[in-house]
C-alpha cells in the first residue's frame, strides 16, 4: 500500500513540476487567469456579498484575461490589469498562501490601457509561485463598499512575453531603439569648399611711373628738336641785325 501511495505521489509531482518550473524560469511571461467572486476553497464570499453569479460576472469584467509574471533570481512579480476604473476609487491587494492565510502586498501602478471604453490600470506586486490566489480589494463607488474577489494564475498557460504590460525586466521590442556605442560613431568629415584665389585688381599706375613712360615717348624728342631749330633761327636774325 505504501508503495502505491509513493508511486502516486511521485506521478503527481511529475505532473505538477512542469507547470511550476515554467513559471519559475528567469524571465517575463504572460499567463491566463481564472476569477472567482467567492473563495474557491470555501464557496463563501469575503466581503459579505450574496449574489455570487452577479459577482462572478462583474469580477470577470474587471479583471484582464492575462497577467504578466516576472521571475528574477529569487523573487516573482505579477502585474494584473483591473478595468472599469471610472467606477473604482481605491485598490489594494492581498495574496493567499497555501495554508489559506492572507497577507497584504504593496502595489505599484506601472501603466494603463483602454478596455471596453474605460480605463484599465496595471498594478505590479510580489507573490510566490506557491501562493494559491491573489485577491484584489476594490472600492466600487456606485455600490459604496469594498468588493474582494479571487484570481488564480494558470501557470500551465505561461508563454514568454510581456503582452500589453510594461516590464521592468524586458523592454518591448517595438519601443526599443538601438543605441550605437560612442566608440563606433564616426563623425563624417565635412568637405571644405575649395579655395578659389580671387584675381587681384590691377594696381593704378603711379604718377611717377606715368612720367617715366611719357619721357620715353618719341614725340617728346621731336618737340625738343623743333625748339632747338627755332632758337637757332632767332640767333641768326639777331646777328644779322647787329651787322647792319
Amino acid at each position: 500500500m505504501k508503495k502505491i501511495i509513493c508511486t502516486f505521489m511521485a506521478f503527481t509531482m511529475m505532473m505538477v513540476t512542469p507547470i511550476v518550473t515554467k513559471a519559475m524560469e528567469k524571465g517575463a511571461f504572460v499567463a491566463e487567469v481564472e476569477t472567482s467572486y467567492a473563495n474557491p476553497d470555501t464557496g463563501v464570499t469575503v466581503d459579505g456579498g450574496t449574489n455570487i453569479a452577479l459577482g462572478d460576472s462583474m469580477c470577470a469584467s474587471i479583471m484582464e484575461d492575462q497577467v504578466l509574471i516576472e521571475q528574477t533570481e529569487d523573487k516573482m512579480y505579477v502585474t494584473a490589469g483591473l478595468g472599469l476604473m471610472s467606477n473604482v476609487s481605491d485598490v489594494s491587494m492581498k495574496v493567499m498562501n497555501a495554508d489559506g492565510e492572507f497577507r497584504d502586498v504593496e502595489l505599484t501602478l506601472t501603466g494603463s490601457c483602454e478596455r471596453d471604453g474605460d480605463t484599465c490600470n496595471h498594478y505590479r506586486f510580489e507573490m510566490n509561485p506557491e501562493d494559491k490566489y491573489f485577491s484584489p480589494v476594490i472600492f466600487v463607488t456606485p455600490m459604496g463598499r469594498n468588493v474582494q474577489f479571487f484570481v488564480k494564475i494558470n501557470y500551465d498557460s505561461a508563454q514568454p512575453g510581456t503582452g500589453n504590460f510594461a516590464s521592468e525586466m524586458i523592454q518591448e521590442t517595438s519601443q526599443e531603439v538601438e543605441e550605437i556605442p560612442e566608440e563606433e560613431i564616426v563623425e563624417e568629415e565635412k568637405a571644405e569648399p575649395e579655395k578659389v584665389e580671387e584675381e587681384k585688381p590691377e594696381e593704378p599706375v603711379k604718377e611717377a611711373e606715368k612720367s617715366s613712360v611719357s619721357n620715353s615717348n618719341p614725340t617728346i624728342w621731336i618737340g625738343l628738336g623743333v625748339s632747338v631749330v627755332v632758337l637757332a633761327g632767332v640767333a641768326i636774325l639777331i646777328v644779322k641785325k647787329k651787322g647792319k
